[in-house]
C-alpha cells in the first residue's frame, strides 16, 4: 500500500499523466481508420493516372449528405456544450437532432448509390466507381456504431428525464459526461473524414 502511494505521489510530482484506457482506445482507432482511408485514398489517386479511368458526376445526395454531417457536427458540438454547462434539455434536443441526422446520412447514402447503378456506375464497374463504393461504404460502416452508441446515449438521456435522481447522478459523475466527450470526438472525425473524402472526389472527378 505505501508503495503504491509513492508512485502516486512520484508520478503527481513529475507531471505524469495517464490517459484513460477508452480514450486511449478511441485515439488507437482513430489513427487505424486514417491509416486505413489514406491507403485506399492513395490508391484511388494512383487508379486516376492509369489508361481506363471513369469520369462521371457525383450522385446530387452526396452533396446534401455533405450539409447533413457539416450540421451534425455542430448540433453535436452544441449537445456538449449544453452538457458542460448542465442544460439537460438543450442537451437532449441536441443530441436528439444529430441522431436523426445521422441516420438520414446513412439512408442518403443508399440512395446515393443507387442513383449511381441507375446510370451504370457499379461497385464492379471501371476502377473509379469501385472506388468510389468502397470508400464510401467503409465510411459508412465506420459511421454506424457512432450512430448506435449516439441512439443509446440519447435513449438514456431521454430515460433521465423522467427520473430525477438518475438525473443528478449523471450531472456529478465526472466519467459519464467524458463518456459523451468520447462519443462527439468520433462523431466529429467521422464527419471529417467524409468532408476530406468528399473534396477528394470532387477535385477529381471534376478537375483533374
Amino acid at each position: 500500500m505505501k508503495r503504491i502511494k509513492k508512485t502516486e505521489t512520484t508520478l503527481a510530482q513529475g507531471g505524469g499523466a495517464v490517459l484513460p484506457m477508452n480514450k486511449l482506445f478511441l485515439y488507437f482507432a482513430i489513427a487505424a481508420i486514417t491509416f486505413l482511408f489514406g491507403g485506399l485514398i492513395a490508391a484511388f489517386f494512383y487508379s486516376g493516372m492509369q489508361k481506363g479511368f471513369q469520369k462521371f458526376s457525383l450522385p446530387t445526395i452526396f452533396h446534401a449528405n455533405t450539409i447533413i454531417m457539416i450540421a451534425s457536427s455542430l448540433t453535436m458540438h452544441f449537445a456538449l456544450l449544453s452538457l458542460k454547462k448542465d442544460e439537460m434539455q438543450q442537451y437532449r434536443y441536441a443530441m436528439g437532432i444529430t441522431f436523426l441526422l445521422g441516420i438520414s446520412f446513412v439512408i442518403f447514402q443508399f440512395l446515393g448509390w443507387y442513383e449511381l447503378t441507375s446510370v451504370g456506375i457499379k461497385i464492379n464497374s471501371l476502377p473509379t466507381g469501385s472506388y468510389l463504393y468502397m470508400i464510401s461504404g467503409l465510411h459508412a460502416l465506420h459511421f454506424i456504431p457512432g450512430i448506435v452508441i449516439l441512439g443509446i446515449s440519447f435513449a438514456k438521456a431521454i430515460m433521465r428525464d423522467y427520473n430525477p435522481v438518475e438525473e443528478l447522478l449523471f450531472s456529478v459523475d465526472a466519467n459519464k459526461k467524458s463518456r459523451i466527450e468520447l462519443i462527439a470526438l468520433y462523431w466529429h472525425f467521422v464527419d471529417i473524414l467524409w468532408l476530406l473524402i468528399y473534396a477528394l472526389f470532387i477535385t477529381h472527378l471534376y478537375l483533374l
